[in-house]
C-alpha cells in the first residue's frame, strides 16, 4: 500500500480524476463511484493488482502511453516461476511487488533500472486516513 494525500478532485459525469501525492511522487486515478468521503488534503491509503504494472526496460518519451503514473524503479529481486515470476521493484526505498510472465521477466534481471507504468484506472484507495 502506498500512503498519499489527495491534491485535486475533478468529477464531471460520474466520473471521478483524484491527483494525489506520494513518497512515489504524484499519482493519479480514474475512478466510478468514488465515496462521498474524498476531500482534497486528506489522506489515502491507494493500493494496486501486482499484475496491472507494466515493466519497460527503455522510456520512448515521444510515445504516449496513456497513464500518467510512470515510475523509474529499480529492480530489487526477481523469483522466477514456469509461467510466471515475482518481481520485487524499488523506488524511494518504498518497495512492491508485481507479476510478469516468465518469458517477459526473463528479459530483467536484479539492480536494472527500469520504468513502471500503472494505469489510472488499476490504482484505488484502499483506506481514507
Amino acid at each position: 500500500m502506498l500512503k498519499a494525500i489527495i491534491k485535486d478532485i475533478l468529477t464531471i459525469d460520474g466520473i471521478t480524476q483524484i491527483a494525489f501525492s506520494s513518497d512515489l511522487g504524484d499519482v493519479f486515478m480514474l475512478g466510478l463511484e468514488i465515496s462521498e468521503d474524498i476531500k482534497a488534503s486528506r489522506g489515502a491509503l491507494l493500493d494496486f493488482k501486482s499484475s496491472d504494472i507494466l515493466l519497460l526496460s527503455e522510456l520512448n518519451l515521444n510515445s504516449n502511453l496513456g497513464t500518467r503514473n510512470i515510475f523509474k524503479v529499480k529492480i530489487f529481486s526477481i523469483i522466477r516461476g514456469s509461467i510466471v515470476s515475482n518481481l520485487t521493484l524499488e523506488i524511494n526505498s518504498i518497495k512492491f511487488d508485481i507479476i510478469l510472465p516468465s518469458n517477459l521477466a526473463d528479459k530483467f534481471n536484479p539492480n536494472d533500472e527500469a520504468y513502471a507504468l500503472l494505469g489510472e484506472t488499476s490504482l484505488y484507495i484502499s483506506e481514507f486516513l
